[in-house]
Parts: structure tokens; C-alpha cells; sequence
């Protein structure tokens, strides 16, 4: 069966990509969702279990930490190749394309670099979740106060504190909001539970008014598997499949590469 996930991006993305032979993935915290791997908070909420000074507490905790200690870097795929409101949102309003990649290519080199693992997650779209919050009867309101309300500078608390980001990221990294479950999205997260982030990971990139730190996952496509099945061009866009298949074969040598245009009327 094929196993092909389709990432959206702009033409410049898509030479970046190519050309430098990696894969960018950016600060979760700095994504098109304001409560990307804070869904779990709205299910928290959505449980009736929790009262908000609890929940809001946990959530400070969860930022904090999670920034601080893991800093979560991301890029998302679709299992789907064709939607319009990929299109829209993640390759230029269209006028980009869509790679189909290969996913055995990346279970099989999830570990290619040195200092750059990623796990894989598929993002499940949920309003309500009980049976794995258990883990929470160990973490009382006053509990939490007495954690946060401490020296941390001297260390106290900070295991504590670290073990109970761990969990809530658990399950921060896999709940989105079913707004976007047209997406079926996939990821790659650098920066998960079980891996503390170090300053020499990142590198960074300036825009107008802000920047945004990323890390780099290389593309081997002197590997066994090929890395890209297949790659759409947009509804928008004027690039021709002839061209494309050019550029991609001076650069990565890769022959066996399927071109379509987009089936979307969108003009």
C-alpha cells in the first residue's frame, strides 16, 4: 500500500527544500493555531473535572516548561494531496505545490543526525478525553502551589515540575482541535518528551518584525528508499511540470517522481 504524507508550501520553500536537501522544522509555539499543543487544556476544560484556576495553573506550568526544557519544533504533513484549504493556508494561497513524500524513507532514518531525532505523530482531533488524564490525582491544586511557589533558582521542584510537563506533553504533542480535522495531519517533532533541548539545536530566521528559531532534518536521496513519491502544482500556480522535473533531477537525481497539476478550481 502506498505511504505517501503531502506537505504544502510556497515555490520558495519548495527550492529550499530541494536545493539544500532538508526539511525545516519551526517553533510549534509560532504555528497558523494559537492553541497548538494547548488542545489538551480545552479538553481539560471540556472533562468537567478540572475548575480554571486548576487548569490555568497546570497551563502556566505547561509553557513555561515546555518552552524552557523541550522547546518543540515542528513541520506537518497531510495524508491528504489535494485539499483547498491546504492550498490556501500553507502554499501561497495556491500558488505553490504539494511533495508527496515517502513516510518509510523517514521511519527508516528517523536517526540519520547526529543531535536532530524526531518522533512522528499522527494528530488526533478531540473534544473530550478521560481515561488519560489519570495521571493528573497526583497533581492537587495545592500541590501545584506549593511546586511553583518555591526557589526554583535553587533547584527545588524542578524534577517534579519537568516530570509533569512530560505527561501533559504526551498528550499536548498529539490533540489538535477538530476545527482542523479536514488537515489529518501528521508531524515531526523535534524536541519530545524524552530529549531536553540544547541552545546548538537551533538556528534562526528573521522576518520584518520577528524571528523564529528552526531545526534541520537532512534529505538522503542516495538512500534506498526514495524520498519523494510524487509532486502537485497548485491550482495558482504557473510553473510547468517540465521545468519542475528539471530543476528536481539537477539536484537530487531523483528519476521516479510523479507531476500532476492540482484538480482544484481555485483561481
Amino acid at each position: 500500500m502506498k505511504n505517501t504524507i503531502y506537505h504544502y508550501c510556497s515555490l520558495q520553500s519548495f527550492e529550499s527544500i530541494i536545493k539544500n536537501k532538508t526539511l525545516r522544522l519551526s517553533n510549534s509555539f509560532k504555528t497558523n493555531d494559537s492553541l497548538e499543543m494547548n488542545w489538551i487544556f480545552s479538553i481539560l476544560k471540556e472533562s468537567g473535572h478540572f475548575d480554571s484556576r486548576y487548569i490555568e495553573t497546570l497551563k502556566m506550568i505547561y509553557n513555561e516548561y515546555l518552552n524552557y526544557f523541550f522547546r518543540p519544533h515542528m513541520i506537518c504533513f497531510s495524508k491528504e494531496p489535494d485539499l483547498l484549504s491546504q492550498w490556501r493556508g500553507y502554499a501561497n494561497d495556491g500558488k505553490g505545490v504539494c511533495i508527496g513524500f515517502n513516510k518509510e524513507y523517514f521511519n527508516k532514518s528517523k536517526l540519520l543526525n547526529e543531535h536532530r531525532e524526531f518522533e512522528i505523530y499522527e494528530v488526533k482531533y478531540v473534544k473530550k478525553l478521560n481515561l488519560e488524564l489519570d495521571f493528573l490525582k497526583n497533581y492537587s491544586f495545592e500541590k501545584l502551589l506549593s511546586l511553583v511557589s518555591t526557589d526554583l533558582s535553587q533547584g527545588k521542584n524542578i524534577v517534579p515540575l519537568i516530570n509533569l510537563t512530560k505527561d501533559l506533553y504526551n498528550l499536548g504533542v498529539f490533540y489538535k482541535n477538530p476545527a482542523f480535522k479536514e488537515e489529518k495531519e501528521i508531524r515531526f517533532v523535534h524536541g519530545y518528551p524524552e530529549m531536553a533541548a540544547e541552545p546548538d539545536m537551533f538556528n534562526f530566521v528573521f522576518n520584518d518584525d520577528n524571528m523564529k528559531s528552526y531545526v534541520s532534518i537532512s534529505l538522503d536521496f542516495r538512500d534506498l528508499f526514495p524520498v519523494i513519491d510524487e509532486i502537485i502544482i497548485g491550482p495558482k500556480c504557473k510553473i510547468l511540470s517540465s521545468d519542475l522535473d528539471q530543476f528536481v533531477k539537477l539536484n537530487i537525481a531523483q528519476f521516479d517522481i510523479k507531476y500532476q497539476k492540482s484538480k482544484c478550481s481555485f483561481i
